[in-house]
């Protein structure tokens, strides 16, 4: 299987925090909070999602460069399960674009 393809729309849910890896390439890791009505079931529900996003290299960093706490954002990119320091694992959205929305 090859398809692994997301977008969504929402907001900044906390400030961006950038990096450098030892290999010199930049990354931005922010919290994406989205909220929407979707259809389920011929019924309205409403849908949440706090995500982690991760955004690496040149070109995202330069994409990156106005996001803040709040910025309305659509994100476009691929699912990573991470398994953290405790163990835990969870799901991470990989940017490979970022279009500012307000």
């Amino acid at each position: 299987m090859q398809r692994n393809w997301v977008q969504i729309d929402g907001h900044v849910a906390k400030a961006p925090r950038r990096s450098k890896s030892p290999a010199g390439i930049n990354h931005c890791q922010f919290w994406l909070d989205h909220v929407s009505t979707q259809t389920e079931a011929n019924m309205a529900r409403q849908a949440r999602a706090y995500i982690a996003v991760v955004a690496s290299g040149d070109e995202l960093n330069q994409q990156t460069q106005l996001l803040q706490m709040g910025s309305a954002v659509t994100v476009t990119g691929f699912l990573v399960t991470q398994t953290g320091r405790d163990g835990l694992a969870k799901m991470i959205l990989h940017a490979q674009h970022i279009e500012l929305l307000n």
